[in-house]
């Protein structure tokens, strides 16, 4: 019989029916029946709904939120690492760090040791007097310092997270000889801190009481050393190696800085300069012999970084000069067929006047204030002033009073005079006191009087930034006083109170002190104040000392008998012997009463 291809899958289902219905034991219908089940169950997968696959879910989330899902990570990680003991600090090593403090002693004294070289956790450090702070990771190190002198050190520690405030204390053994040193300074005595000695190969740093313990070979008797501190001039000494306490390793250092003097000690009268306790004399700029003795002036600006000097060093006329401490150079300022007068520094500003000898005294411009800025080098006319007339005998001209220098700036005086028979040109005139700023501008008549009706005006600190006025005429003298910027009648000064002594009061280079004193019984009392001259404090009494100017805030110095120069703690001193002397010097017949903004001027 011929199969019809069209019957046969209807052939194929009858069979399969019928398998399904023939008895279970046959072995031929156990194996129909485990491939009918295979079916059955690739059928059902298809039609039933599949189960989540977590880890791709896990994935596609790490993908999508990684700023969320790596500190997670790292975390979990963490969180697993903490679990063992062994590894704790070491992985938080990797990610956290915090500070850790070591204090580095000497095991027989227990002082503090500097110069020490300090490693742990990848850091070296070299110790100062001061508690070390390191950061590092936390977790297991291993310390380790050397010193020469000492034994090398080197010990397991463990950095924690918060050490506390006990630093780790680090003993070095010494292998030399313990031997102490002090250093002080030599104008007040006091300790100095932060000294660093530089001995055998080796350094410390001095404490707060100006000593250290040194760890010395003990095969020297002596040594030379350097001691080095900021502010002060380095210094060479010899120590004395013992275990003992001996002054002859207490040493003294000198703040550094120059004080500049005039000197006659060649015969010429030459610009010299030393450290301030008198070493280390150094000429600046040598006399020529043609120098007056009455007419040579150094003053110093409050700072000490320039220096006015008017000398005649050739020809017959005094010139004004410069000079710049930073390098010693000499600048001229002024010169010419006349006559100068210092009047002092502000700031860095010089004022003099000039009295030209080559001027008709009935024409302007005989006589003029200036001033002259050291930073700039610029030359500045302030004033100058007039006249009119037509000869030696037939004039009236105006003359320049007394300038004084202020905070705010310069004032001064000019007044008219006439020949006798020309007293009839002052009718009209006016005679005024000034003021202007130091560079020439806000130059302001603060007030003005009849010069028919008066003769002249004279002036006289009383008090720093305070200056009384008298205005002679032909009845009676006017007082009048300079205050906060301007000039009202003074109606409880005489005639004594205006003539009376007035100190002058030296500022100090910041503003902020004043200097002066006061004789009495005969002697001089020296005093310190505020920029006001006011709560004064006697810093030595009746003294033969007289005020000269102040070198910083810190020192003092002082002139006796017109030719010593000494300096002193500007705290003072009750003990004479403890005024150190730096140098005797040349000083010039002028003085400069009332002027406090420049020194060497009394």
């Amino acid at each position: 019989m011929v199969n019809d291809p069209k019957n046969d899958d209807i052939a194929d289902e009858e069979s399969k029916n019928e398998v399904i219905e023939m008895p279970e034991e046959t072995g031929l219908e156990n194996s129909e029946e485990k491939s009918e089940d295979v079916g059955s169950e690739q059928d059902n997968k298809v039609s039933e709904p599949k189960k989540p696959n977590i880890f791709k879910k896990f994935l596609g989330f790490y993908k999508t939120k990684k700023k969320i899902a790596i500190p997670l990570t790292i975390l979990l990680l963490l969180a697993i690492l903490f679990g063992v003991p062994v590894t704790r600090y070491f992985v938080l090593g990797k990610f956290i760090k915090a500070d850790y403090y070591v204090t580095v002693v000497d095991s027989v004294s227990y002082k503090t040791v500097s110069g020490v070289t300090v490693s742990l956790g990848g850091q070296t450090v070299t110790t100062s007097r001061d508690q070390l702070k390191l950061r590092v990771g936390v977790g297991p190190h291993k310390i380790t310092a050397q010193k020469k002198y000492y034994k090398d050190f080197s010990q397991e520690v463990q950095v924690p997270f918060k050490q506390g405030r006990n630093a780790y204390v680090l003993a070095m053994v010494p292998t030399g000889r313990q031997t102490s040193v002090k250093v002080i300074n030599k104008i007040n005595g006091k300790p100095v801190s932060k000294t660093t000695i530089k001995v055998a190969d080796t350094q410390a740093t001095t404490d707060d009481n100006g000593e250290v313990t040194l760890s010395l070979p003990p095969d020297k008797e002596t040594l030379d050393a350097t001691l080095l501190a900021d502010g002060y001039n380095e210094t060479k000494v010899t120590i004395t190696v013992s275990d003992e306490a001996t002054d002859k390793n207490n040493f003294q250092l000198v703040p550094s800085g120059k004080v500049y003097f005039l000197s006659k000690k060649t015969g010429k009268i030459d610009v010299v300069k030393t450290d301030l306790d008198g070493s280390n004399r150094q000429t600046v700029l040598a006399g020529t012999g043609q120098e007056e003795d009455t007419n040579t002036v150094l003053l110093a600006s409050r700072d000490w970084k320039f220096l006015a000097l008017q000398s005649r060093r050739e020809g017959d006329k005094a010139r004004l000069y410069v000079i710049d401490t930073s390098n010693d150079m000499l600048t001229e300022i002024d010169s010419g067929d006349a006559s100068f007068t210092p009047a002092g520094w502000h700031e860095h500003n010089f004022a003099y006047t000039v009295f030209r000898n080559n001027v008709p005294i009935w024409q302007a411009k005989k006589s003029a204030i200036k001033t002259y800025n050291a930073d700039s080098k610029q030359l500045t006319v302030i004033d100058e002033t007039n006249a009119e007339g037509t000869s030696d005998m037939e004039y009236a001209g105006e003359t320049l009073g007394s300038i004084y220098i202020l905070k705010d700036g310069l004032i001064y005086t000019k007044h008219w005079y006439a020949s006798y028979y020309s007293v009839y040109r002052l009718s009209g005139k006016r005679m005024g006191i000034y003021k202007a700023k130091p560079n020439g501008t806000d130059k302001q008549l603060i007030k003005d009087f009849d010069a028919g009706n008066s003769g002249y005006i004279s002036a006289a600190a009383y008090e720093p930034e305070e200056v009384y006025f008298a205005v002679y005429n032909n009845s009676a003298t006017s007082y009048y006083e300079y205050h906060d910027g301007k000039v009202v009648e003074a109606k409880d000064v005489t005639a004594g109170s205006f003539s009376k002594f007035y100190p002058t009061y030296l500022l100090s280079p910041s503003g902020q002190n004043t200097f002066w004193y006061e004789p009495r019984d005969g002697k001089n009392t020296l005093f310190t104040g505020n920029q006001a001259g006011q709560n004064g404090k006697e810093i030595a009494t009746l003294s033969e000392y007289i005020p000269y100017g102040w070198y910083s805030d810190d020192y003092l110095l002082v002139s006796k008998a017109g030719s010593e120069l000494y300096i002193l703690p500007s705290t003072g001193t009750i003990d004479k012997e403890q005024i150190l002397k730096i140098t005797d010097y040349h000083k010039p017949a002028t003085s400069f009463a009332g002027y406090g903004y420049g020194y060497g001027g009394q």
